[in-house]
């Protein structure tokens, strides 16, 4: 081999070198939600115990209006819980079961840990975001249930520009507020975190995008991949 043939090869194998040592911490970012540039983490603990890994399931926008984009939302989930109780749907892909409303009621009664984040692109005022959340429990929870009062008010401050909220909702019930990685308090209603999920994978969720989005990787986190 000529000696320009070797620098050649010399200059071709560094390029895959870099090319291969950028790609992981590329990968390593997480899932981009697209309209907002947000970048939500494969996987993160779960709150409040560490020794924990939840999985991302999808990510997806809430707009107002159409047109105001609200927040990025990426949904996190138990793998183990998953695959152990929603087995029937394991092998079907994205699309699949994006298509099947049995699938997202199923993941909305999932009997495990599902953390829902909320990464804000915009300011929304205390009673704004109380409001809207509110209007989601009527799908399963009484006006008159004293758990739905203590729910709204854990809603007393606004939201900045930037800020994460997340909504831890546990496998015994509890249904906890974080506010950039600040607990704000909990009250126990299954009932809640049932409506919670219900509204962003419901049949009248308050986002097609979400709704979507949260589906991408599932046939990932079942096949244990």
């Amino acid at each position: 081999m000529t000696r320009t043939g070797r620098h050649a090869i010399a200059i071709l194998a560094a390029a895959t070198l870099l090319t291969a040592g950028l790609a992981t911490p590329l990968a390593a970012e997480g899932l981009v939600e697209e309209a907002t540039g947000v970048s939500f983490a494969l996987e993160r603990p779960a709150p409040g115990d560490g020794s924990r890994t939840l999985a991302l399931t999808g990510v997806g926008l809430r707009k107002k209006a159409l047109f105001f984009k609200v927040y990025a939302f990426g949904l996190y989930v138990d793998p183990q819980a998953m695959r152990e109780h929603l087995t029937r749907f394991a092998g079907r892909t994205a699309d699949a079961l994006r298509s099947d409303p049995s699938f997202y009621d199923a993941l909305a009664s999932l009997p495990g840990e599902r953390l829902c984040v909320m990464h804000f692109v915009r300011k929304v005022g205390a009673d704004a975001m109380r409001e809207a959340l509110d209007a989601s429990l009527d799908a399963t929870v009484a006006r008159d249930d004293p758990a739905r009062a203590a729910f709204g008010a854990l809603w007393t401050e606004e939201i900045a520009k930037g800020e994460e909220v997340a909504i831890d909702i546990g496998v015994d019930g509890v249904v906890t507020v974080y506010r950039d990685g600040r607990k704000v308090g909990a009250v126990e209603s299954a009932d809640i975190g049932r409506a919670l999920m219900l509204s962003w994978v419901g049949p009248e969720a308050v986002s097609t995008d979400i709704k979507q989005g949260v589906a991408e990787r599932i046939p990932a986190i079942l096949s244990g991949s």
